[in-house]
């Protein structure tokens, strides 16, 4: 799409933008959003200017910011929708699933954004509380994604205002589900009206309750069963024809190592082909979304915008969310290598630090160039790949400590800078 010259035509804001064959042309202003950076504007851009011809003169970042006001971040959706995953779930029918069901997982998160009138206006600010008071408010907004947890791909993404509704946003995210996907969420999104949805879609749900979520609820904690299925009713929404009157939910108690009982609700309701064994794992799966966001946050440095209009904070999210995409897909084939191995203390996974620089480095490679240049390429950024793996040490717990120097501790050591 960023060579196809109808793109041009769709994407760009003015008909006359773009018109000319210009440095800050179409294509450029799109692999220069990709290959985005921790360092100054003025730095990457002249390294960008560099690779494709270093004798050409290098641009300011005042001309990069004035031309990018031209392009719409509809692109990066468009590409990541018609690219990548299309592409990936349409054609490849190998991917990870659990008994032929994707299994996805809805959250969200805030973030922080650069403060300027525009940023604020369309998405408001955030007043930070801790336990040394109330901080002063800074702008930020609401990230929702629909996450792939088995394929590590996020397959709908959601910037909203910061005190936008996340129930709300996981309605939308309904209508990028596939006949037959289990989608599980944590507690804050447990509502007749959700399940409802989802079941609409026919899709299934495993969702974490709180322990007064209901009476049947109630009930069943109470209860000696471990796994009970219910008749939900809820009268309140009988005159909404879009909700049936009742609901059968599936009930079930995982039992935690701590001796904690957690409350799933889920329409998996054959106990034969989903056992109640299978839950505690299935539930542990929502933490991939939780690490995305770590990577989003920590690999990504997501929230290091490169402008101050809510256009540039769109255009840097969205094309953030494809690279990341791209890398999943990119990594697939090392990934499977590594998990071939034996005799390693541990399993091992592609390293991040490692895979997103080596893409960051070679996007204009990867996109500019014909398909059939490309195997080399490829071959040399698997290479990449597989160097110096990191360890995986599955469902590590520690003891929770929110004081500030162990939270600045957290953070030094979990930001690690790819570009």
């Amino acid at each position: 799409m960023i060579k196809d010259p109808s793109s041009k035509e769709r994407y760009r804001k003015n008909e006359k933008a773009f018109s000319r064959n210009r440095k800050l042309g179409f294509s450029n202003i799109i692999l220069i959003m990709l290959r985005k950076s921790v360092k100054s504007l003025q730095n990457s851009l002249n390294e960008f200017f560099s690779q494709i011809d270093d004798n050409l003169t290098k641009l300011t970042a005042s001309a990069y910011s004035q031309a990018r006001k031209n392009l719409s971040h509809q692109i990066f959706i468009d590409i990541n929708k018609a690219a990548i995953l299309d592409n990936f779930y349409m054609e490849d029918e190998d991917y990870d699933t659990y008994k032929g069901h994707r299994v996805l997982s809805i959250d969200g998160s805030k973030i922080v954004l650069p403060e300027s009138d525009d940023i604020r206006s369309e998405f408001g600010s955030i007043i930070n509380k801790n336990q040394h008071g109330t901080l002063p408010e800074y702008s930020g907004a609401l990230v929702s994604i629909l996450y792939d947890v088995l394929n590590n791909l996020a397959i709908d993404s959601k910037l909203k205002h910061a005190h936008y509704s996340e129930k709300y946003i996981a309605e939308e995210h309904l209508d990028h589900c596939f006949h037959n996907d289990v989608i599980i969420c944590d507690r804050g999104y447990a509502s007749y009206k959700f399940f409802a949805l989802i079941l609409q879609k026919e899709a299934h749900f495993i969702v974490r309750c709180s322990n007064n979520y209901s009476n049947e609820v109630k009930e069943f904690l109470n209860s000696d069963s471990d796994d009970r299925t219910f008749v939900l009713k809820r009268e309140y929404l009988s005159e909404d024809k879009r909700f049936p009157k009742e609901l059968s939910v599936r009930f079930l108690k995982v039992f935690l190592d701590t001796g904690e009982v957690e409350i799933l609700a889920t329409s998996l309701l054959d106990t034969s082909k989903y056992p109640i064994g299978d839950f505690k794992n299935l539930y542990w799966m929502r933490w991939g979304i939780e690490t995305y966001f770590g990577i989003l946050k920590n690999r990504l440095n997501i929230e290091n915008f490169t402008g101050k209009s809510s256009e540039a904070v769109k255009q840097d999210f969205y094309s953030t969310i494809m690279v990341s995409n791209y890398e999943s897909i990119m990594t697939a084939e090392a990934q499977k290598e590594l998990q071939a191995k034996e005799n390693n203390k541990y399993d091992q996974k592609v390293n991040k630090a490692v895979s997103f620089n080596t893409i960051k480095n070679n996007v204009i490679e990867l996109f500019l160039s014909n398909t059939d240049d490309l195997d080399d390429l490829f071959q040399k950024m698997d290479q990449l790949f597989l160097l110096n793996p990191s360890p995986i040490r599955e469902k590590r717990t520690f003891e929770r400590n929110t004081t500030d120097k162990k939270a600045v501790s957290f953070h030094k050591r979990q930001k690690k800078i790819v570009f």
